[in-house]
Order: C-alpha cells, then sequence, then structure tokens
C-alpha cells in the first residue's frame, strides 16, 4: 500500500493577489495601530523640532553668557593690573622712604623733590648725595652739606640739634643726640 498523496500545498495568495480590482482588506485593528503609530511619530517629530530649538537656544545663551563672562573677566584683569601697578609703587615710595629716612630732614618733601633722572640709580634707589647737592634744605641739620652753587659753604646748624628742632625734623637721630645733650645738662 502506498501512502495516500499529500494534496499539493497551494501557494498563499495575499488579497491583492486574488483579486486585482479589489481594495486591500485592513482589519480594524490594523487600522487602530496605524493611527497609532502615526500620532506617535508625529510626537517624535514635533519633540525633535523642540530639542533642535532647545539645543540652539542653549547655544545662543552659551555664546552670550561666555562674551559676558570675558568682559567680566577682561575688566577684572585692568583692575588687578592697575592694583599691581599701584602696589609696585606704593612699594617703591616706602622703599625710597626708608632710604631716606635719617639722610633727610623730610623723607616725605625728599620724595617730591625727587628727580628720576638726577637722583635714581639705574636700579631705583636714591642718590642721597645728588638729591642734598640739589636741596641742601633736605639736609638733617648738624650736617655739612653745600650751600653755594661752586660747593661752597661750611658745616649747617654749628652742633647738635635743639630738642625743639630735632622734635620738628622727625629725624630720631637728632631726636636721641638733643635728649641725650638735653640730659647731660647741655642746652
Amino acid at each position: 500500500m502506498t501512502a495516500p498523496e499529500k494534496p499539493a500545498e497551494q501557494d498563499p495568495k495575499t488579497p491583492e493577489q486574488a483579486t486585482p480590482n479589489a481594495p486591500n482588506f485592513v482589519p480594524s485593528h490594523d487600522t487602530e495601530v496605524l493611527r497609532e503609530i502615526a500620532r506617535l511619530s508625529k510626537e517624535r517629530d514635533d519633540a525633535l523640532d523642540r530639542a533642535a530649538k532647545a539645543e540652539q537656544r542653549t547655544s545662543e545663551l552659551e555664546n552670550t553668557m561666555t562674551e559676558a563672562e570675558k568682559a567680566n573677566l577682561e575688566k577684572r584683569a585692568a583692575d588687578a593690573e592697575a592694583e599691581v601697578q599701584r602696589l609696585t609703587a606704593a612699594a617703591e615710595t616706602a622703599a625710597r622712604t626708608a632710604a631716606l629716612a635719617g639722610k633727610v630732614a623730610d623723607p616725605a618733601l625728599a620724595l617730591k623733590a625727587l628727580d628720576p633722572t638726577k637722583h635714581l640709580n639705574e636700579d631705583g634707589s636714591v642718590k642721597v648725595e645728588a638729591l642734598l647737592a640739589d636741596h641742601p634744605a633736605l639736609a638733617p641739620t648738624g650736617t655739612v652739606a653745600a650751600t653755594a652753587a661752586d660747593g661752597g659753604g661750611g658745616p649747617q646748624g654749628g652742633g647738635l640739634p635743639t630738642l625743639d628742632t630735632a622734635l620738628a625734623s622727625g629725624s630720631t637721630t637728632d631726636i636721641n643726640a638733643a635728649f641725650d645733650a638735653a640730659l647731660k645738662g647741655g642746652k
């Protein structure tokens, strides 16, 4: 006995092949799925558009913020540079005042009379002798300074200063000398 023959398998045909003029049949649940896919696709496209706009706005804000920050940093750098210059000048003045203390009667007045081309060394230190030669009135009392243009003259002050003169000059050396002289029975 031979096995019964199997009926030949038929090619499954799509509805389009079955009837070429008939409209495509789509089950109702497929229509709902297609609508949902279309709605979600539209939402996705809208979200992508919003994200692109937000990214563009963020980039614009970053550029704006960067420009504002640059301006702020440039202002702060200029302020810092001005402060450095001010502090450098103050340190220079303090160093020159300290160098003149005890060597001139009034260091503050000596700084005002200072001519950088004549009275400063290359390193910025004060040429006290040149300053006193040009401005003999700055010499502390009791020292020798030139009084004439040809360098003539003699000792100024004629000895120890009085306590009042020493106090007026502000020189600690003169004040101490005058105080010592007063204690020993001098003036």
